[in-house]
């Protein structure tokens, strides 16, 4: 059955949307009203998670994804290392008195939503390595509803997270992550001639962990572990290009291989670019990737 919301609009330009038969709570404040707090909201629960939106009118607009157990007034603010035009602010909360927010939920929430940014690839995410709390399989269960009703009303808001379903999300699983010069066109392949320096890359780093999952999509390769991301893969014509998933400063580069592309729009994820193109690199990535690993 489709959810019916109430939309207000206050004083202070702070839009409210809300659902009669529901305990979820969502907003969206200017981030100058969350700064000053001049907002003149009361949000009673002090279990939040928030995402700050910049918009950013060269490329893609920038987002950020964190949480509270402390209510609102200090964690949305303490980001602008990230941005420093953030324009609005978005509360995901709940009733005081009917809650299922705690610790490890709110941690749940978060990490789903920043994994469903960067499965869009439509903004730039700022956001720093999150991590599956403590929340049970039947709280999980509960953020996962709670998380569906959030993104319509996210969307009501003006901050679109729908997934897409269109031929350009087509992805297949690579059980082990090879490609060949007969790959499904769908996707993205290498040139035969960076076919063998691809699959040699590939090998290498399933002996860091062999639980490393790898999937193509139609214009890049995603390497994951777990609910993990750890680095993208784009094949050009001329070499492979990786995108660490982790922020500048995050990764230890004593030779400052890496290039910062946290501001720059790009196939695939990650915020840190290394440019393969010989086999004799490959140390080099590996040694990156698990340092991604065990951030």
């Amino acid at each position: 059955m489709a959810h019916r919301y109430t939309v207000r609009l206050d004083d202070n330009n702070c839009l409210e949307v809300t659902n009669s038969t529901s305990s979820i709570l969502v907003y969206r404040i200017p981030y100058e009203k969350i700064k000053d707090r001049t907002h003149g909201l009361e949000i009673q629960n002090r279990f939040i998670v928030y995402i700050l939106h910049g918009k950013n009118l060269n490329g893609k607009d920038y987002l950020y994804v964190g949480k509270s157990k402390n209510g609102i007034d200090y964690r949305p603010v303490s980001h602008e290392d990230k941005y420093r035009d953030w324009d609005d602010c978005y509360i995901l909360t709940t009733f005081k008195e009917r809650t299922f927010l705690n610790d490890g939920t709110i941690q749940y929430i978060e990490d789903a939503i920043k994994q469903r940014i960067d499965s869009l690839d439509c903004f730039i995410d700022t956001t720093n390595v999150t991590n599956v709390g403590t929340a049970n399989s039947a709280e999980e269960e509960d953020c996962d509803d709670y998380l569906d009703d959030v993104y319509d009303r996210l969307f009501l808001m003006g901050l679109d997270l729908y997934e897409r379903n269109n031929p350009d999300d087509a992805e297949e699983q690579l059980p082990h992550g090879h490609l060949s010069d007969k790959s499904d066109e769908r996707f993205f392949t290498v040139r035969p001639k960076f076919l063998n320096l691809y699959n040699n890359l590939v090998d290498e780093i399933l002996k860091l962990n062999s639980d490393i999952t790898i999937t193509a999509k139609k214009v890049y390769i995603k390497f994951m572990l777990g609910k993990k991301y750890l680095f993208t893969i784009d094949c050009n014509n001329s070499e492979i290009i990786v995108y660490l998933c982790a922020k500048p400063g995050q990764i230890e580069d004593p030779k400052k291989v890496l290039k910062d592309v946290s501001a720059t729009g790009h196939h695939g994820l990650g915020d840190l670019r290394f440019n393969l193109n010989d086999s004799k690199q490959i140390p080099i990535v590996c040694e990156f990737v698990n340092q991604v690993i065990n951030l």
